[in-house]
């Protein structure tokens, strides 16, 4: 019993990392153009052009990015739910 208590535990902590991590990643990846982007010479900004470059990479995060968002969420969410478990599972133990 002690050691599913304690997989529980390491699943709560791993699986909401992972989630994170994910969401670091696919954050990083889609705003790729964005980050790219070449200032203005005064420095206060990008220009229209480069924001014109940019444009389809947010148009594609923002249609496309909420389907994959669940596993994410799901990810965090389990591991929460395990930690909750194994919580309240330990209080039984002898």
């Amino acid at each position: 019993m002690r050691t599913l208590v304690v997989a529980l535990y390491a699943v709560s902590a791993v699986l909401p990392l992972l989630g994170i991590a994910r969401l670091f990643v696919l954050a990083r990846r889609e705003a790729g153009p964005v980050l790219q982007a070449k200032p203005t010479k005064d420095g206060k900004g990008i220009s229209y052009d480069e924001s014109e470059k940019a444009l389809p990479a947010i148009v594609n995060a923002v249609r496309h990015r909420p389907r994959a968002i669940l596993w994410d969420f799901a990810f965090i969410g389990s591991g929460v739910l395990a930690g909750a478990a194994a919580s309240i599972w330990s209080l039984y133990l002898p």
